[in-house]
């Protein structure tokens, strides 16, 4: 089953909440998630995948900026809204139906009906939350014809080969340019005024629940009212569209209990996953460590004088023995006593010319720099041609990354064992 989602990295968590509850759900047995966005880094893509369901294969495809760069965008409805109506154009072209989902559903019971519905030469596959009022304004608004739905865009089962043929991105373009300072909620503005009437209406009960839906179906008398048992019986997308959200402060409704569920399930397994993942890297770390130990105990070097021939031969420049403290982290006591011992061995001298008499710079002597070259340079090189030799977006997730790692480490260690050498 296609599925698509449009996102910028605050979603992520709810992201994988919908990805969870897909799996869970969703009644089948993969999913190819394609995931439209324009600010995700190689980070975020691997948060996305390492904690997405197993079932659930994601791929991601960045949108270009100018793309959308003229459209109306708000805090509340930021740029990518606008993505899945470029759908047709920025998805494989082998693919025939997919199912777009606003981040904020979840599925409860079996897709598999709603996904295979034929579409009856029809764009899509939708609902409509507007009473007949409502409708009514939105027509006259719009300039609609009177027949024509007003849109919910949050869940979309889209016609991909009839989407590449007649929706087209210069059409969308125009429509925005014309009627930005019209646009209310400007997403579902565009695809209802340009593509409503090649909209099939779906059940909004069954495949676009939401707390708001339920509150005025109960309030018609002569209507069986809904509760969580209904809900749990007939429902299969909940949509937590609005402000009212389970997440947020003061929210209101019988809904919430799937999110607690899903977010809590979801997230008791992250546990056992981050503890395996963590496990293995520092096993990897403890491995990197005796890797260089190997090698060092070879040539009678300590792993903190190897951080010295690093900053000498490698960062090259003027370094006192407090930078260098700095840079890796070493105690003064450490420091001086390596530097004092390789002075004396002729491999270094202290010059304090440039800098005054109280920061003297460390200079290697031409015998130091010669031994370097022979015994220290092979060590020094091998590490930069192993980095050299990954992709660059894995040079990216590994540095910044373990930046990451580190800040949010020296935040939950004891402060006694955080406040330095």
């Amino acid at each position: 089953m296609n599925l698509l989602f449009s996102i910028d990295r605050n979603c992520m968590e709810l992201l994988l909440n919908c990805l969870q509850s897909v799996s869970e759900n969703g009644g089948a047995k993969t999913y190819d998630a394609y995931i439209l966005h324009s600010d995700l880094g190689m980070a975020e893509k691997a948060h996305i995948c390492a904690y997405a369901p197993t079932n659930v294969s994601c791929s991601f495809l960045t949108v270009p900026e100018e793309m959308f760069a003229d459209f109306p965008e708000t805090k509340r409805y930021p740029r990518q809204i606008y993505y899945r109506l470029a759908a047709a154009q920025l998805l494989p072209e082998s693919l025939d139906r997919i199912l777009y989902l606003d981040v904020d559903t979840l599925i409860i019971n079996d897709l598999n009906e709603f996904y295979s519905t034929d579409f009856e030469n029809h764009l899509f596959l939708a609902c409509t939350h507007i009473r007949k009022f409502l409708s009514r304004v939105n027509q006259v608004r719009l300039d609609l014809e009177e027949n024509v739905p007003y849109v919910n865009t949050g869940v979309l089962l889209m016609h991909l080969p009839l989407m590449r043929k007649d929706v087209k991105l210069e059409e969308i373009q125009a429509y925005a340019a014309d009627r930005k300072n019209l646009l209310l909620l400007p997403d579902q503005d565009i695809l209802t005024a340009l593509y409503g009437h090649r909209v099939k209406l779906a059940d909004a009960l069954k495949y676009n629940l939401s707390d708001r839906d339920i509150d005025f179906y109960n309030a018609d008398p002569s209507h069986t009212k809904i509760d969580l048992d209904w809900v749990k019986k007939h429902g299969v997308i909940l949509h937590y569209y609005g402000r009212n959200k389970p997440w947020k402060e003061n929210y209101k409704g019988i809904l919430g209990v799937f999110y607690e569920e899903i977010n809590s399930r979801r997230k008791g397994q992250e546990v056992p996953a981050m503890k395996s993942q963590l496990t293995h890297l520092n096993q990897q770390m403890k491995e990197l460590i005796g890797l260089y130990g190997k090698s060092l105990s070879r040539l009678g070097i300590s792993e903190n004088e190897l951080w010295i021939w690093y900053t000498l031969m490698v960062l090259e420049g003027d370094f006192s023995q407090q930078d260098i403290c700095n840079l890796w982290s070493l105690s003064k006591q450490t420091v001086n006593t390596i530097i004092t011992h390789m002075t004396a061995k002729g491999l270094l001298t202290l010059d304090s010319r440039a800098n005054g008499r109280n920061r003297k710079m460390i200079r290697l002597t031409p015998e130091g720099r010669a031994y370097g070259e022979k015994a220290v340079r092979p060590i020094l090189g091998a590490d930069l041609r192993a980095f050299a030799k990954l992709p660059p977006e894995i040079r990216d997730i590994l540095a910044y990354g373990m930046a990451q790692y580190l800040t949010a480490l020296k935040e939950e260690l004891p402060l006694e064992l955080n406040s330095g050498n």
